[in-house]
């Protein structure tokens, strides 16, 4: 009788390493859009923009975000620069202007001050094109009994 033959072993199966769930790189989108900076990866296995990143919208180049998100949404300090030339600086929360920011209007006006959803809201200042300053409360956007104060020599 021949001698029995061992049974090769299996071969052990290779490891594949498991993607990351965070990174840093860049992306694009359907519409053009591109990020580059941090991402997670999502319940649904897609990456979703998250920590600090910058964004440049497909439709129009010259507008973009640069600053902090979580969760795919603005979030956190950053500046939102658009094509009118116009650009806000200050706290986002869940995609929308919130807590203290300064906005630049496009004619050179500048509002520094608290804002709640995308509003300007609360103890700000204004300075309008001609450089006049107003103070005061604002809501919702608007400044009723709003107090000029003094012009600014430009």
């Amino acid at each position: 009788m021949p001698p029995k033959k061992e049974p090769e072993p299996e071969p052990e199966p290779e490891e594949v390493p498991a993607e990351p769930e965070v990174g840093e790189g860049s992306f694009a989108f359907a519409d053009g859009s591109k990020y580059d900076g941090s991402w997670k990866k999502s319940a649904d296995g897609g990456m979703m923009r998250n920590g600090r990143g910058i964004f440049i919208d497909g439709a129009a180049e010259e507008q973009t975000y640069e600053g902090e998100w979580c969760d795919d949404m603005m979030q956190g300090r950053g500046t939102f620069r658009y094509v009118s030339g116009a650009k806000y600086e200050g706290e986002f929360v869940a995609n929308k202007y919130h807590g203290f920011g300064t906005f630049l209007f496009p004619d050179g006006a500048v509002y520094e001050g608290p804002f709640q959803e995308n509003q300007m809201h609360g103890l700000g200042k204004l300075t309008d094109a001609q450089g006049v300053v107003w103070t005061g409360k604002f809501y919702n956007g608007s400044g009723p009994g709003l107090a000029h104060g003094s012009v600014v020599a430009k």
